[in-house]
């Protein structure tokens, strides 16, 4: 993604790039409340420190720096200002809503169960009987 301001609009391009060689530009040009989208498809190629776009138009750009995160590109010419671009990592909201469920449901499941009665709800009970086992019961006996 790379952002531009730009006599009091702004322009933001989507740059996704696929290892089968395919790639989606999205570009949003805004300018105060109103805006445009256009999208285009082409096919990109890297080389010796230039990432080429063709489709409907060739272009080409100077990789100056690329990283996991980061890409500076300029134009071949060298002529206009350096584009920073900032790469997302994609989620996969699929994988996170079952870690959720996963976590979850359990909790859900303890906290629908019945509760039992606090001690001193019981030690109350004119009715509750401690209960005895048969090693109590013999030493009362004796």
């Amino acid at each position: 993604m790379s952002r531009v301001a730009q006599q009091g609009g702004h322009i933001r391009t989507n740059l996704r790039l696929a290892f089968d060689g395919s790639v989606v530009i999205d570009t949003i040009v805004s300018n105060g409340a109103d805006s445009r989208k256009f999208s285009t498809q082409a096919r990109w190629l890297f080389d010796n420190r230039t990432l080429r776009l063709s489709g409907t138009q060739t272009t080409a750009w100077k990789i100056l720096k690329l990283n996991s995160w980061s890409m500076i590109t300029a134009d071949q010419g060298g002529a206009g200002l350096p584009v920073r671009w900032t790469a997302f990592p994609r989620v996969n909201l699929k994988l996170w809503l079952l870690i959720a469920a996963a976590v979850l449901l359990p909790v859900l499941f303890a906290l629908s169960l019945p509760r039992s009665k606090p001690s001193h709800a019981i030690a109350d009970d004119p009715q509750y009987v401690l209960p005895t086992t048969s090693h109590q019961a013999h030493r009362q006996r004796r």
